[in-house]
């Protein structure tokens, strides 16, 4: 995993990036569809099945989040 940012966003929908762009995209697009995000995973060149296991992991661990997008 490259990059995991969390308690700093406040939402409830977390989410897995392959790209710092692509997730900032994402935050935005949540935003304006009236979320807030909880939690970003950037994998980076991570992203392989391995990689994308842990950040399940890691994503899903908050029981506060109510939604992944990958």
């Amino acid at each position: 995993m490259t990059a995991y940012l969390d308690d700093a966003l406040h939402g409830d929908i977390a989410f897995i990036s392959d790209g710092a762009g692509t997730g900032m995209l994402t935050v935005d697009l949540i935003q304006d569809a009236g979320g807030r995000a909880a939690s970003f995973c950037e994998l980076g060149a991570l992203a392989n099945a391995e990689g994308m296991q842990v950040a399940l992991r890691v994503a899903l661990a908050d029981p506060a989040q109510r939604m992944l997008c990958s």
